[in-house]
């Protein structure tokens, strides 16, 4: 069974993105979600806006993908849009990790366990 990468992408906004109005944002925004969901399509994005007044960032977006080829190409695509080219957005952290499964840990275990026999 394949185990989904989660990548938690800690961002903070520019002056440049900030200039926009909420509509030009949400406009963006779409069109960034349609450029994921049309070329990567094993790789799902979720987007939240995070409190600037009590934090290092402005957003998070959590991507989630078994195939982490898929993730990479679509941080590329997005450093070929405004999103990270202009920029919109810089990157402050990525944390990525895999979803706590103790009965998966314990396959992947005796898994590797058995390759070493």
């Amino acid at each position: 069974m394949s185990r989904f990468h989660t990548y938690f992408m800690l961002l903070k906004s520019t002056a440049r993105w900030r200039t926009l109005g909420p509509d030009a944002q949400r406009a963006a925004l779409d069109e960034i979600l349609m450029l994921i969901f049309n070329g990567y399509p094993a790789l799902r994005m979720s987007h939240y806006a995070a409190d600037p007044q009590h934090g290092r960032c402005s957003d998070v977006i959590v991507w989630e993908s078994a195939d982490a080829e898929q993730y990479r190409a679509a941080i590329d695509a997005l450093y070929e849009q405004p999103f990270f080219g202009a920029p919109w957005f810089e990157i402050v952290d990525v944390v990525s990790g895999f979803e706590d499964d103790p009965e998966e840990a314990a396959a992947d275990a005796r898994a590797q366990y058995a390759c070493v026999l």
